[in-house]
């Protein structure tokens, strides 16, 4: 029935603020190229009385919208695309709008969806209503993993749903068993004779058969005996080395396959996840995919980074615990960020790293000509691989439920650097830093632990 240009979806009984389609135009306005439009949200009581929890909403991140609708509303589509995609679809009432939404972005390109970081809709809380709770529509959630399990099967993405309180559905990715995953690993740090048993240790963990390992070690350490399919290759290198010259000095370097980078002995928990992991990053649009780092108390110490011009690289979650959910279900699944450890973290393949690590080696090199005396080299490295994925146009991706329990804390939480530190890193990575972090939110804390509402 829509004959306009472009169609805004609205709620019999919520509310649009009074200049929504204003806002809207002029983003149009600003960019006519533009398919797919949403915006931040809150929540309105049942007698209008007054507006409550808003919800500022990350740049476009595919992953985040597996996992649930943070879309929602106000979302505004091309009518065109509408028609093509067969607007909305019978038999998946409750979460129609998640279904659609998926459909389009499966039609358009990412470049043509747009957020627009301010609160343009206010959702009645009534008994009925989602607004309320999760529990006032139950069949929703059956709807909503009917419409992410068809968005996977048009992409030809081979995964399965897992469940965390009905709400969420985190995406899990299916690997063949007879991939070959591949890790890097330094362990350089490691007395010799516990290598064999963290090797060992690591294996039983992991259901995932096939592993090609390349353990650096700084001395002479017996051959490792592991079942047939299983390999461990050697890599001697001097404990003055970084890790990412030992890389390069790799055969991984030459790989066309994802490579996990592991430095340190570490504990793993949630196999599943980390399997999950390999399969995600194959995909073209992905850098590299990083797990959580947790401490020994079961408290997360980040879950990625966000990046500010202010000279912070903030840890996401800091001490929040394993097991919660995060700011509006970000802990449950998969979702996008602007930065991450290296450590720990898998990449798209080993030539896409090795090429990483000769085009940030030419950045640092001239950071370490400016003879600035940085307290957090491994925090440099951090943020020079981050912003070079990004400029590249390519996703970093973290899951929370995969999960690196470190017994160096300290190596994993935030860093904010000294004025003299983050001038100089300015001269060298100005044009990569983001003047705000796409998957943050201007409105929220610059403490990312806990995604508070801003206090001025």
């Amino acid at each position: 029935m829509a004959t306009g240009e472009f169609c805004g979806l609205l709620d019999h009984d919520d509310l649009l603020s009074l200049n929504a389609l204003e806002v809207v135009v002029r983003a149009l306005n600003e960019n006519p190229e533009f398919d797919f439009i949403y915006s931040d949200e809150d929540y309105l009581l049942a007698d209008g009385s007054q507006r409550v929890s808003p919800f500022f909403k990350p740049d476009f991140d595919l992953d985040l919208l597996r996992l649930q609708n943070y879309i929602c509303h106000f979302s505004v589509i091309r009518t065109k695309i509408l028609h093509e995609v067969g607007g909305f679809s019978e038999g998946l009432e409750g979460s129609q709008d998640h279904d659609l939404f998926l459909r389009v972005v499966d039609s358009v390109s990412e470049s043509r969806i747009k957020h627009i970081s301010k609160i343009l809709y206010h959702w009645r809380i009534w008994s009925q209503s989602v607004a309320s709770g999760a529990g006032a529509k139950p069949y929703t959630f059956i709807a909503a993993r009917k419409a992410v399990l068809r968005h996977l099967g048009r992409r030809k993405e081979i995964g399965r749903l897992g469940s965390l309180s009905g709400a969420w559905h985190p995406v899990i990715y299916q690997a063949r068993d007879s991939e070959v995953f591949q890790i890097f690993w330094d362990l350089r740090s490691v007395p010799e004779n516990k290598i064999e048993s963290i090797i060992k240790s690591f294996l039983r963990s992991h259901t995932h058969e096939i592993w090609a390992i390349t353990v650096l070690v700084n001395t002479e350490i017996a051959p490792i005996s592991l079942q047939d399919s299983a390999t461990v290759q050697t890599l001697f290198s001097s404990p003055s080395d970084s890790w990412q010259k030992a890389f390069q000095n790799s055969p991984l370097k030459s790989s066309d396959r994802p490579v996990w980078i592991i430095s340190g002995d570490l504990d793993f928990e949630g196999d599943e996840h980390f399997t999950s992991a390999y399969k995600r990053v194959e995909h073209s649009s992905i850098g590299a995919i990083a797990p959580a780092f947790a401490n020994s108390s079961r408290r997360y110490l980040q879950v990625g980074y966000l990046i500010t011009k202010t000279g912070w690289l903030g840890a996401r979650f800091e001490n929040e615990p394993i097991g919660s959910f995060g700011h509006f279900g970000r802990l449950t699944g998969i979702h996008q960020v602007s930065a991450i450890q290296w450590n720990g973290s898998l990449f798209h393949s080993g030539l896409f790293l090795s090429q990483l690590l000769e085009t940030i080696d030419s950045r640092l090199a001239t950071l370490n000509a400016l003879n600035i005396e940085f307290v957090n080299r491994d925090a440099i490295v951090n943020l020079a691989l981050s912003l070079e994925i990004s400029r590249l146009g390519l996703k970093l991706l973290v899951n929370p439920l995969a999960i690196l329990i470190d017994r160096n804390p300290a190596s994993s939480i935030s860093t904010h650097f000294s004025e003299e530190e983050w001038l100089s890193l300015l001269k060298v990575f100005q044009d990569s830093i983001p003047d705000i972090d796409p998957f943050y939110h201007p409105m929220l804390s610059q403490d990312p632990a806990f995604f508070d509402l801003r206090r001025n």
